[in-house]
């Protein structure tokens, strides 16, 4: 199967990596729901079955529960750890391809002085996703056996 194809959501997250712009986004479009853009002019009215809840408890539980934003904070770990793990030199190869789009494979492989293609794929590429994929797994496993313990 083509690595893009199997891979690309995670080639997504390297890309927008750290994901500050998008947190920031979605943290507003939490805190103010409705868009006040002028598209809508009765942005202002409050629905008449509004409660007086205590807004920033009610923000918090939005925050904490969001499952975009809890998508990014697994992404973001795991990144940010294997960023810490990989080698320097198959990090490079890693940003050149996938992240800045500047070079191929083969490119990235000669520029940095590591074999061959297929070296490449089986050796650096391919077990990089692998591992991302595999801490992304485990960060969301450990998240859902904490809840349930903390529920207890």
């Amino acid at each position: 199967m083509n690595l893009r194809a199997e891979y690309g959501y995670l080639i997504k997250a390297l890309r927008e990596y750290p994901f500050t712009k998008q947190v920031e986004r979605r943290i507003e479009e939490i805190h103010c729901p409705v868009a006040k853009n002028g598209n809508d002019p009765n942005w202002w009215i409050r629905p008449q079955n509004f409660t007086k809840d205590p807004q920033v408890l009610t923000h918090l539980i939005q925050l904490e529960c969001d499952p975009l934003l809890s998508k990014w904070r697994r992404q973001y770990k795991a990144i940010t750890e294997m960023i810490e793990e990989t080698d320097s030199v198959h990090w490079k190869i890693i940003k050149a391809v996938y992240i800045h789009n500047e070079l191929t494979v083969e490119g990235a492989l000669n520029r940095y002085g590591n074999g061959e293609k297929t070296y490449g794929y089986k050796n650096i590429i391919r077990p990089f996703f692998e591992k991302l994929e595999q801490k992304i797994d485990v960060i969301a496993a450990n998240e859902r056996i904490n809840i349930s313990f903390a529920e207890k």
